[in-house]
Protein backbone atom coordinates (compact mmCIF):
# COMPACT_ATOMS: atom_id res chain seq x y z
CA UNK A 1 0.00 0.00 0.00
CA UNK A 2 2.46 2.46 0.83
CA UNK A 3 2.59 5.25 3.90
CA UNK A 4 5.57 7.21 1.58
CA UNK A 5 2.86 9.53 -0.69
CA UNK A 6 0.13 6.97 -1.83
CA UNK A 7 -2.37 9.02 -4.02
CA UNK A 8 -0.44 12.29 -3.89
CA UNK A 9 1.23 12.17 -7.30
CA UNK A 10 -1.45 9.69 -8.98
CA UNK A 11 -5.01 10.37 -7.55
CA UNK A 12 -6.47 12.02 -10.85
CA UNK A 13 -5.23 8.70 -13.04
CA UNK A 14 -6.11 5.94 -10.84
CA UNK A 15 -9.28 7.01 -8.75
CA UNK A 16 -10.98 7.67 -12.23
CA UNK A 17 -10.44 4.47 -13.49
CA UNK A 18 -11.60 3.24 -9.92
CA UNK A 19 -14.90 5.10 -9.98
CA UNK A 20 -16.10 3.79 -13.36
CA UNK A 21 -18.92 1.67 -13.28
CA UNK A 22 -18.53 -1.47 -13.55
CA UNK A 23 -20.72 -3.07 -16.46
CA UNK A 24 -21.84 -6.74 -16.45
CA UNK A 25 -22.11 -8.12 -19.83
CA UNK A 26 -22.24 -11.75 -21.94
CA UNK A 27 -20.74 -13.12 -24.71
CA UNK A 28 -17.48 -15.46 -25.63
CA UNK A 29 -14.03 -15.32 -26.04
CA UNK A 30 -12.69 -13.35 -29.51
CA UNK A 31 -10.21 -15.12 -31.77
CA UNK A 32 -7.04 -16.02 -30.31
CA UNK A 33 -3.75 -13.63 -30.53
CA UNK A 34 -1.18 -15.80 -29.12
CA UNK A 35 0.31 -18.40 -26.79
CA UNK A 36 2.00 -16.65 -23.44
CA UNK A 37 4.35 -18.40 -21.38
CA UNK A 38 1.86 -20.12 -19.45
CA UNK A 39 0.93 -21.83 -22.45
CA UNK A 40 -2.65 -19.88 -22.73
CA UNK A 41 -4.18 -18.22 -25.59
CA UNK A 42 -4.58 -14.13 -25.03
CA UNK A 43 -7.97 -12.97 -26.42
CA UNK A 44 -7.97 -10.38 -29.40
CA UNK A 45 -8.46 -6.87 -28.99
CA UNK A 46 -11.56 -6.46 -29.85
CA UNK A 47 -12.67 -8.70 -27.39
CA UNK A 48 -16.16 -7.81 -25.74
CA UNK A 49 -15.19 -8.01 -21.76
CA UNK A 50 -17.72 -10.95 -21.36
CA UNK A 51 -17.79 -11.90 -18.23
CA UNK A 52 -19.06 -10.65 -15.05
CA UNK A 53 -16.91 -7.54 -13.59
CA UNK A 54 -15.71 -8.43 -10.48
CA UNK A 55 -15.83 -6.10 -7.35
CA UNK A 56 -12.66 -4.05 -7.08
CA UNK A 57 -11.06 -3.85 -3.65
CA UNK A 58 -8.44 -0.84 -3.22
CA UNK A 59 -6.39 0.63 -0.62
CA UNK A 60 -4.67 3.97 -0.29
CA UNK A 61 -3.01 6.58 2.21
CA UNK A 62 -5.55 8.76 3.64
CA UNK A 63 -2.71 10.86 5.75
CA UNK A 64 -2.14 10.80 9.50
CA UNK A 65 -0.46 7.32 9.75
CA UNK A 66 -4.03 6.09 8.70
CA UNK A 67 -4.96 3.84 5.72
CA UNK A 68 -8.51 3.80 3.90
CA UNK A 69 -9.45 0.32 2.27
CA UNK A 70 -12.41 0.46 0.27
CA UNK A 71 -14.75 -1.87 -2.45
CA UNK A 72 -16.31 -1.10 -5.50
CA UNK A 73 -18.80 -3.40 -5.73
CA UNK A 74 -20.36 -4.07 -9.43
CA UNK A 75 -24.09 -5.08 -8.11
CA UNK A 76 -25.01 -3.09 -5.01
CA UNK A 77 -28.69 -4.16 -5.32
CA UNK A 78 -29.89 -4.88 -1.92
CA UNK A 79 -26.62 -3.96 0.39
CA UNK A 80 -27.68 -2.13 3.49
CA UNK A 81 -24.07 -1.86 4.92
CA UNK A 82 -20.52 -2.97 4.32
CA UNK A 83 -18.27 -4.09 6.92
CA UNK A 84 -14.14 -4.35 6.85
CA UNK A 85 -12.06 -6.73 8.24
CA UNK A 86 -8.27 -5.82 8.38
CA UNK A 87 -5.27 -8.05 10.18
CA UNK A 88 -1.43 -8.14 9.92
CA UNK A 89 -0.01 -10.53 7.67
CA UNK A 90 2.42 -11.94 10.42
CA UNK A 91 1.25 -13.47 13.11
CA UNK A 92 -2.17 -14.91 11.34
CA UNK A 93 -5.16 -12.89 12.89
CA UNK A 94 -4.34 -11.85 16.47
CA UNK A 95 -4.52 -7.67 15.62
CA UNK A 96 -7.88 -8.68 13.54
CA UNK A 97 -10.27 -5.28 13.45
CA UNK A 98 -13.54 -4.50 11.93
CA UNK A 99 -14.68 -1.61 10.88
CA UNK A 100 -17.67 -0.47 9.42
CA UNK A 101 -17.26 0.94 6.07
CA UNK A 102 -18.99 4.50 5.09
CA UNK A 103 -21.13 4.86 1.78
CA UNK A 104 -19.14 6.76 -0.51
CA UNK A 105 -21.46 6.22 -3.41
CA UNK A 106 -24.42 3.62 -4.10
CA UNK A 107 -21.29 1.29 -4.99
CA UNK A 108 -18.30 2.24 -2.86
CA UNK A 109 -17.58 1.99 0.36
CA UNK A 110 -14.39 2.74 2.42
CA UNK A 111 -13.31 2.66 5.91
CA UNK A 112 -9.80 4.44 7.91
CA UNK A 113 -7.81 1.86 9.55
CA UNK A 114 -4.65 2.67 11.85
CA UNK A 115 -2.14 1.26 9.49
CA UNK A 116 0.69 1.22 11.56
CA UNK A 117 -1.18 -0.80 13.84
CA UNK A 118 -2.33 -3.44 11.08
CA UNK A 119 0.41 -3.61 8.71
CA UNK A 120 3.25 -6.09 10.22
CA UNK A 121 4.67 -7.76 7.07
CA UNK A 122 2.02 -6.65 4.92
CA UNK A 123 -2.14 -5.61 5.47
CA UNK A 124 -4.69 -8.21 4.63
CA UNK A 125 -8.56 -7.26 4.37
CA UNK A 126 -11.73 -8.68 3.15
CA UNK A 127 -15.22 -6.73 2.91
CA UNK A 128 -18.41 -8.61 4.05
CA UNK A 129 -21.76 -7.34 3.16
CA UNK A 130 -25.17 -7.77 4.31
CA UNK A 131 -27.64 -7.85 0.90
CA UNK A 132 -31.16 -8.74 1.48
CA UNK A 133 -30.38 -9.25 5.24
CA UNK A 134 -27.84 -12.10 3.80
CA UNK A 135 -24.22 -11.83 4.98
CA UNK A 136 -22.27 -12.14 1.89
CA UNK A 137 -17.97 -11.44 1.31
CA UNK A 138 -17.10 -9.22 -1.52
CA UNK A 139 -13.46 -9.49 -2.00
CA UNK A 140 -10.46 -10.18 -0.06
CA UNK A 141 -6.85 -8.35 -0.97
CA UNK A 142 -3.50 -7.56 0.75
CA UNK A 143 -0.78 -4.97 0.60
CA UNK A 144 2.71 -4.91 1.47
CA UNK A 145 5.11 -2.40 2.89
CA UNK A 146 7.30 -0.38 0.94
CA UNK A 147 10.59 -2.65 0.52
CA UNK A 148 13.65 -0.57 1.02
CA UNK A 149 15.70 -2.26 -0.75
CA UNK A 150 13.46 -2.33 -3.85
CA UNK A 151 13.02 1.38 -3.41
CA UNK A 152 17.06 1.90 -3.99
CA UNK A 153 17.09 -0.10 -7.01
CA UNK A 154 14.21 2.29 -8.31
CA UNK A 155 16.34 5.01 -7.49
CA UNK A 156 18.46 3.71 -10.48
CA UNK A 157 15.71 3.53 -13.68
CA UNK A 158 14.40 5.85 -16.26
CA UNK A 159 11.26 5.01 -17.63
CA UNK A 160 9.51 6.83 -20.63
CA UNK A 161 6.09 7.50 -18.62
CA UNK A 162 8.09 8.15 -15.37
CA UNK A 163 6.95 5.15 -13.60
CA UNK A 164 8.74 1.52 -13.08
CA UNK A 165 7.63 -1.81 -12.20
CA UNK A 166 10.18 -3.69 -10.23
CA UNK A 167 9.85 -7.52 -9.34
CA UNK A 168 11.89 -9.42 -6.83
CA UNK A 169 12.20 -13.20 -7.61
CA UNK A 170 14.01 -13.84 -5.09
CA UNK A 171 10.66 -12.29 -2.98
CA UNK A 172 8.25 -12.84 -4.74
CA UNK A 173 7.14 -9.17 -4.23
CA UNK A 174 6.62 -6.52 -6.73
CA UNK A 175 6.61 -2.49 -6.55
CA UNK A 176 5.15 0.02 -8.30
CA UNK A 177 7.11 3.16 -8.50
CA UNK A 178 6.19 6.73 -10.04
CA UNK A 179 8.87 9.94 -10.54
CA UNK A 180 8.08 12.88 -9.03
CA UNK A 181 10.81 15.11 -10.24
CA UNK A 182 13.16 14.06 -7.45
CA UNK A 183 12.91 11.03 -7.26
CA UNK A 184 10.78 7.94 -8.00
CA UNK A 185 8.09 7.27 -5.08
CA UNK A 186 6.50 3.81 -3.98
CA UNK A 187 2.70 3.83 -4.70
CA UNK A 188 1.52 0.69 -4.20
CA UNK A 189 3.19 -3.14 -3.82
CA UNK A 190 2.40 -6.60 -2.73
CA UNK A 191 3.19 -10.93 -3.19
CA UNK A 192 2.65 -11.96 -6.42
CA UNK A 193 3.81 -15.73 -7.68
CA UNK A 194 6.60 -15.94 -10.71
CA UNK A 195 7.81 -18.69 -12.58
CA UNK A 196 8.19 -22.46 -11.05
CA UNK A 197 12.01 -23.03 -11.23
CA UNK A 198 12.95 -19.48 -11.66
CA UNK A 199 11.76 -19.07 -15.07
CA UNK A 200 10.19 -15.93 -14.87
CA UNK A 201 13.23 -14.13 -17.09
CA UNK A 202 14.95 -11.17 -15.15
CA UNK A 203 16.20 -8.07 -17.15
CA UNK A 204 14.86 -4.58 -18.03
CA UNK A 205 11.29 -5.07 -20.29
CA UNK A 206 8.99 -2.58 -20.93
CA UNK A 207 4.67 -2.34 -20.22
CA UNK A 208 3.24 -3.66 -23.78
CA UNK A 209 0.03 -4.97 -25.17
CA UNK A 210 -2.60 -5.10 -22.71
CA UNK A 211 -6.28 -7.19 -22.15
CA UNK A 212 -9.10 -8.07 -20.04
CA UNK A 213 -8.91 -12.13 -20.35
CA UNK A 214 -7.18 -14.78 -21.03
CA UNK A 215 -7.27 -18.70 -20.60
CA UNK A 216 -7.94 -22.30 -21.35
CA UNK A 217 -10.89 -24.83 -20.85
CA UNK A 218 -9.73 -24.98 -16.95
CA UNK A 219 -8.89 -21.74 -16.16
CA UNK A 220 -9.63 -17.88 -16.91
CA UNK A 221 -7.03 -15.35 -15.62
CA UNK A 222 -7.88 -11.42 -15.98
CA UNK A 223 -6.21 -8.02 -16.70
CA UNK A 224 -3.19 -8.92 -18.18
CA UNK A 225 -0.06 -6.29 -19.42
CA UNK A 226 2.76 -8.11 -21.15
CA UNK A 227 6.39 -7.02 -20.56
CA UNK A 228 7.79 -9.50 -23.69
CA UNK A 229 5.62 -9.56 -26.23
CA UNK A 230 2.43 -11.66 -25.56
CA UNK A 231 4.56 -14.49 -24.02
CA UNK A 232 5.24 -12.71 -20.50
CA UNK A 233 2.35 -11.44 -18.75
CA UNK A 234 1.14 -9.74 -15.41
CA UNK A 235 -1.76 -11.31 -15.13
CA UNK A 236 -4.28 -12.09 -11.87
CA UNK A 237 -4.43 -15.32 -10.06
CA UNK A 238 -6.21 -18.62 -11.53
CA UNK A 239 -10.21 -18.76 -11.76
CA UNK A 240 -12.44 -21.21 -12.42
CA UNK A 241 -13.27 -20.40 -16.44
CA UNK A 242 -15.81 -18.15 -17.21
CA UNK A 243 -16.50 -17.18 -13.64
CA UNK A 244 -14.69 -14.74 -10.81
CA UNK A 245 -14.22 -17.79 -8.61
CA UNK A 246 -10.45 -18.55 -7.63
CA UNK A 247 -9.02 -21.52 -8.87
CA UNK A 248 -5.70 -21.11 -7.61
CA UNK A 249 -4.61 -18.28 -5.31
CA UNK A 250 -1.61 -18.78 -4.38
CA UNK A 251 0.80 -15.61 -4.01
CA UNK A 252 4.72 -15.63 -3.18
CA UNK A 253 4.91 -18.90 -4.52
CA UNK A 254 7.01 -19.76 -7.70
CA UNK A 255 4.28 -21.62 -9.40
CA UNK A 256 3.73 -20.18 -12.93
CA UNK A 257 5.44 -21.06 -16.51
CA UNK A 258 6.91 -17.63 -16.08
CA UNK A 259 4.05 -15.38 -16.19
CA UNK A 260 3.84 -12.76 -12.83
CA UNK A 261 0.62 -13.32 -11.09
CA UNK A 262 -0.88 -10.90 -9.33
CA UNK A 263 -3.88 -10.26 -6.82
CA UNK A 264 -6.53 -9.35 -9.13
CA UNK A 265 -6.64 -5.86 -7.69
CA UNK A 266 -3.22 -5.68 -8.48
CA UNK A 267 -3.28 -6.84 -11.89
CA UNK A 268 -6.07 -3.99 -12.30
CA UNK A 269 -4.44 -1.17 -10.96
CA UNK A 270 -1.16 -2.00 -12.88
CA UNK A 271 -3.38 -2.36 -15.73
CA UNK A 272 -5.31 1.17 -15.28
CA UNK A 273 -2.16 2.87 -14.02
CA UNK A 274 1.06 2.06 -15.36
CA UNK A 275 0.98 3.39 -19.12
CA UNK A 276 2.28 0.93 -22.15
CA UNK A 277 5.80 1.68 -22.25
CA UNK A 278 6.76 1.50 -18.88
CA UNK A 279 9.73 0.35 -17.83
CA UNK A 280 9.83 -3.21 -15.75
CA UNK A 281 12.80 -4.39 -13.89
CA UNK A 282 12.95 -8.00 -13.06
CA UNK A 283 15.70 -9.31 -10.93
CA UNK A 284 16.72 -11.83 -8.23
Amino acid sequence: MGLKGMMKKFAGRIMAALLVAAVVSSGNFGSIATVNAEGETTASDNEAEALIVPNQMYEYDCGGGTACVGVLIANPTGITDVTFYVWGAENEQDDIISVAGTKVADNQYEARIDATAHMTGGMIYHAYATRNGVSEILGMASATMENANMTQIAQTLTSPTGTVVLVDRSQNIFGIYTYDGAQYVYVRGNYCTTGAGGCTPTGTYSIGRKGYAFGTADYTCYYYSGFIGGTYLFHSVLYYPGTHRIKSGKLGRYLSHGCIRLDINDAKFLQDYVLSGSTVYIYK
